[in-house]
């Protein structure tokens, strides 16, 4: 193949790639808000503020940004303040099949805590995920 024809061949293919992840990208940001209920099974001990929450046996990645909001009781809570097997709400935008960007984190509790709060669900005791 001639080097023109062969730089061209290869340009098609990079912007091809390159529009294929754009719409990849696009499409993560776009799932739309939701509501999530789970128990904490890992916290970062890093600075980027992620939580991993298990959702009725699956694990789910809760990702707080710096404009997060964090609260216990009404009260303003550190995220880092969190404990594995400590139950939460979350309220985000899903940007991953198992990923969700947190507007706002209501720390729950204990398991006897969940079950006596209004975000406990008989039908659904191990957490869930609904869509807004």
């Amino acid at each position: 193949m001639a080097p023109m024809k062969r730089r061209a061949a290869l340009a098609a293919t990079a912007i091809t790639l390159l529009a294929c992840s754009v719409a990849s990208v696009t499409s993560a940001a776009d799932l739309g808000d939701g509501i999530l209920v789970g128990r904490v099974a890992n916290v970062s001990t890093s600075v980027n503020r992620r939580l991993f929450v298990d959702v009725n046996g699956r694990e789910w990645a809760l990702h707080l940004a710096g404009t997060s909001r964090v609260f216990h009781n009404r009260e303003k809570y550190s995220v880092h303040d969190l404990d594995a097997g400590t139950w939460v709400k979350a309220e985000g935008k899903r940007i991953g099949r198992l990923r969700l960007e947190v507007f706002t984190l209501y720390v729950i509790g204990s398991p006897e805590a969940y079950r006596k709060s209004g975000a406990y669900r008989q039908r659904q005791p191990a957490g869930y995920f609904v869509s807004l």
